[in-house]
């Protein structure tokens, strides 16, 4: 399980969201992901101490049984007591099934007929006696030019087990694209129960020291997921361990716990953190005149990884493995990335890890938005964020997305576009806030340094207004305009130049020469509006 392979305006504003990647339904359900699922190491003292102090926390289990020889055999034995536990706590109990050869080796088991014949009777056979739920299948290095022994010899297993009303799951590598290895995720994903997707080994024990799951490759790998097998069928593999590599010897990296990580960090001379943009921990330490570099995970970590699977849709994850991982991690399970109470302001204290607080208006900010936030400007474009995340349905399509409102700006996750640039779009304020009271068009304009008229929704943006909208992100960040420049009354009464766009309204301020334009709070406004202060 271990090793992964790696009129006009309205219609503009739809077709300018929609454009740019493809369309495919929103996540139908929200909230914590239905399925826990462990990996569990009989032999390991620390996987045992583990599964008997969280039992209560999670609901499926696969400890590492069984291996499956060449010829068809199946050998090892389970634990009586481990599957007592688990059948006490209503856990489902899918034991795990390793091949003993690799490669072009395992060929001569998928070619053979009876050789397989032999293995399903086999797997039947263990798991009615065991009393088990199903199969986890954990065959590795199986060769690229496998692929059709492969399906046909899971086809067979699913067959037989369906028939016996026991479920066929499976472990299968990371992709972000078919990568024409053995592993054919749409044939798979029509047969198996669940596709557990090894999302993790980015970087590995014999490569260069890095985050082994960072962020941005395991969205790409969860969109191509579910994009070729039913959402309702992956299980994301999460890792637990970290790697330390010797970066002066060089070498194989060894495999670090949390507890031994957070050792290496208290060492003298140490230094160790967290980077946000891959959610990673990382710590640098010397040991014997050798300098070492260790990525581990931790409580931060495991929960943006889990937060992917609930904004994706996932039936669940698959962590591998208990024993080595940050003990805060049994609070979290079962919470939901999005708040209940999104409204109400947090102490410091309320704050979950690694996500960032801020006093100035009591909310948190972390994982997916956190990374945008800070891609697009941070504070001085979108503000501080006046919400926790929470799901809305959007106004524009009708569906559910994780959303979190900002004073100028409101963040949303599109799960149809995970792994793009479109994957966190911004609100619509500026339409939003518009109304039905959109301004008639403008006649054309000549392009100038000046000046830049958009013929999508007909009106210009000139000026200060032009240099800020170029200078900020133009038109991803704020949209088409919706309007020319328009003189409103502010706040205090005093006469205000303004123009609309999709996503913002830029306010002009002549009285400030470090500000001159600047982005109406409209977030502020519209969660007013919805009795949020």
């Amino acid at each position: 399980m271990r090793r992964a392979y790696r009129p006009l305006i309205a219609l503009v504003v739809l077709v300018s969201l929609f454009a740019c990647y493809p369309t495919s339904p929103a996540v139908a359900q929200v909230g914590p992901p239905a399925v826990r699922w462990f990996y569990y190491s009989p032999d390991d003292p620390l996987a045992v101490a583990s599964f008997k102090a969280n039992a209560d926390r999670f609901n499926a289990i696969s400890p590492d049984y069984y291996v499956l020889a060449a010829n068809g055999t199946i050998s090892g034995d389970n634990q009586p007591e481990a599957d007592l536990l688990a059948h006490q706590k209503k856990m489902r109990i899918f034991p795990m099934l390793r091949n003993a050869v690799k490669g072009g080796d395992f060929d001569a088991f998928l070619n053979d007929a009876v050789a397989r014949k032999r293995a399903v009777a086999s797997i039947a056979a263990i798991l009615k006696n065991g009393g088990f739920d199903g199969i986890q299948l954990d065959l590795e290095q199986v060769a690229d030019g496998s692929r059709a022994g492969l399906t046909a010899f899971v086809k067979e297993l699913s067959v037989a087990l369906h028939r016996e009303g026991r479920l066929v799951t499976m472990a299968i590598p990371a992709m972000t694209a078919d990568n024409g290895s053995a592993f054919d995720y749409p044939a798979l994903g029509s047969l198996l129960d669940y596709a557990c997707v090894m999302a993790y080994d980015y970087h590995w024990s014999t490569g260069d020291p890095g985050p082994i799951a960072p962020a941005g490759w395991l969205e790409q790998v969860a969109a191509y997921s579910v994009r070729t097998i039913a959402r309702e069928k992956v299980l994301f593999g999460v890792n637990t361990y970290g790697l330390n590599w010797n970066l002066t010897s060089g070498g194989q990296a060894a495999e670090a716990s949390y507890v031994q990580a957070m050792a290496f960090a208290a060492r003298e001379g140490a230094s160790s953190g967290y980077d946000a943009a891959s959610e990673g921990g990382w710590v640098r330490y010397s040991e014997g005149g050798q300098q070492h570099e260790v990525w581990h995970e931790n409580a931060a970590s495991f929960l943006a990884k889990v937060a992917t699977v609930e904004m994706m849709g996932m039936a669940g994850y698959a962590v591998w493995r208990i024993g080595v991982e940050d003990a805060a991690i049994w609070p979290q399970l079962g919470r939901s990335v999005a708040s209940s109470a999104a409204c109400e302001r947090l102490s410091a204290a309320q704050a979950s890890s690694g996500f960032a607080y801020f006093a100035e208006t009591g909310h948190t900010l972390g994982g997916r938005f956190r990374r945008e936030w800070t891609a697009r400007g941070g504070i001085a474009v979108s503000g501080f964020p006046l919400s926790e995340p929470f799901y809305q349905r959007s106004r524009l399509d009708g569906k559910l997305y994780l959303t979190q409102y900002f004073e100028r700006a409101r963040f949303e996750f599109h799960p149809e576009a995970a792994g793009t640039v479109y994957a966190v779009q911004l609100g619509q304020l500026g339409r939003e806030a518009l109304g039905d009271r959109l301004p008639p068009p403008s006649p054309p304009a000549a392009n100038t340094a000046a000046t830049r008229y958009f013929t999508e929704t007909q009106h210009k943006v000139s000026n200060a207004f032009y240099q800020y909208w170029r200078a900020n992100g133009g038109l991803t960040q704020f949209g088409y305009p919706l309007s020319d420049e328009t003189v409103v009354s502010g706040g205090d009464g005093r006469q205000m130049v303004v123009q609309y766009f999709e996503r913002a309204r830029f306010e002009s301020h002549p009285e400030s020469d470090a500000q001159p334009v600047q982005l109406s709070r409209l977030g502020v406004d519209t969660l007013a509006a919805q009795g949020c202060r």
